[in-house]
């Protein structure tokens, strides 16, 4: 890996109107919830989280912010490569790295993006609702993640923005997860529409099957909405079986590309 890569990747791109369009997205997301959800100030209420999208089950974002959130990543951090070919950079950075470690730099800065960009709505809800409602009662058996079966009930209790760094770190992982597949895709076909949309597509794809073979709990949409899924079943072998398959099939396709250039280069030796 090339750290100087990296960071001109992030840097970049965290700099550009893709990012700016993500945060607009934010802010649309959240007056859409704050406007949807109860006034639950004039409830009784005192938990800003009660505004915020995944944990509030009344205001209307929560399913707009899943289903977006494949496209949110791969806006940011998807189409890495496809920059990198389009302006022949990769050219130039080929001729001082190998073709492993310049991969390897391209998808470190693709999940850091795709991370960052996958959070930045939740972000954006929380600190508005904190400013809404600046409480936080601890009485958490009402939020979804936090539900009978959650393995740190009683931590939650005690530590509750720890728990919200949780589920934040949860979003970060699965966004970095679908910008490295979005970038996976590139590698066989560099086209910027494919790039941005190919994963969303593909999500969407995948939730029609999956609701047609009855197995739509296996599905992002179902277990990272966690205030639906949590009085259901435990959550988190869910989270880190998807987590896997994903993992394995980016790692697959990385494989595939870099034995797929050194089968080129013996090819063409032998010629």
């Amino acid at each position: 890996m090339n750290l100087r890569l990296v960071k001109s990747q992030i840097v970049r791109n965290i700099f550009s109107f893709r990012f700016l369009f993500v945060i607009i997205i934010g802010y649309i997301l959240t007056y859409i919830e704050l406007k949807s959800t109860n006034h639950w100030d004039e409830m009784g209420k005192d938990n800003f989280l009660l505004y915020t999208m995944i944990f509030d089950n009344i205001g209307a974002v929560s399913m707009y912010f899943l289903t977006s959130l494949p496209f949110i990543a791969s806006l940011v951090g998807g189409s890495l490569y496809g920059q990198e070919v389009r302006s022949k950079r990769n050219l130039f950075h080929l001729v001082r790295l190998s073709k492993r470690t310049y991969l390897t730099s391209l998808a470190v800065a693709s999940f850091i993006l795709g991370g960052i960009a996958s959070v930045i709505p939740l972000l954006i809800n929380l600190v508005t609702a904190a400013f809404k409602m600046p409480y936080l009662k601890v009485d958490l058996g009402s939020f979804a993640i936090y539900g009978k079966h959650f393995f740190a009930q009683k931590w939650a209790e005690i530590h509750p923005f720890s728990m919200i760094a949780l589920v934040i770190g949860i979003f970060f992982i699965f966004g970095g997860l679908f910008a490295l597949f979005s970038l996976s895709i590139s590698y066989f076909y560099a086209n910027q529409l494919i790039e941005v949309l190919g994963m969303f597509i593909i999500s969407f794809v995948l939730n029609l099957f999956l609701m047609l073979i009855r197995l739509s709990s296996l599905h992002f949409y179902s277990f990272l909405d966690f205030i639906s899924a949590s009085h259901k079943e435990n959550l988190f072998p869910l989270i880190m079986i998807n987590a896997i398959c994903w993992t394995v099939v980016i790692l697959i396709i990385q494989y595939i590309e870099i034995k797929r250039d050194v089968l080129q280069v013996k090819q063409k030796s032998i010629r």
